[in-house]
């Protein structure tokens, strides 16, 4: 069975390289994108099922960047993580938008390996 391929799209080349390492350690086949244009370039090529996506972006946010995902692939599935609070993202975002949202800083790695298993799921 092939792993699944996931991008995670994060201008904190700390927290991307964080991210990286672990879902690698956990067999998936992860990409990082520290950049809006290079996320389009990796997402085009990769065709990741799931994106971990951070809201606030320089150039883009994250919630004018969705739709561009979308409009390559609309099955993706893309789980939001950010600095801002979940009343602030429900604002912003339509809840079909998303599959799931994370606080950064406040989250276990294993609730996330659980999401992102529950979003190649659906």
């Amino acid at each position: 069975m092939e792993n699944k391929k996931i991008l995670i799209v994060d201008d904190e080349s700390g927290f991307t390289s964080m991210m990286l390492g672990f879902l690698k350690s956990q067999k998936y086949d992860a990409h990082a994108a520290n950049n809006l244009e290079e996320a389009i370039n990796i997402f085009k090529r990769e065709k990741p099922q799931i994106v971990l996506l951070d809201v606030n972006m320089p150039i883009a946010n994250g919630d004018k960047f969705l739709p561009v995902l979308r409009s390559i692939n609309a099955s993706v599935q893309i789980i939001l993580i950010s600095g801002f609070s979940k009343e602030d993202i429900e604002s912003r975002f339509k809840p079909a938008d998303y599959f799931a949202f994370f606080k950064k800083g406040e989250f276990l790695l294993e609730d996330l390996k659980k999401t992102i298993e529950q979003a190649s799921n659906a």
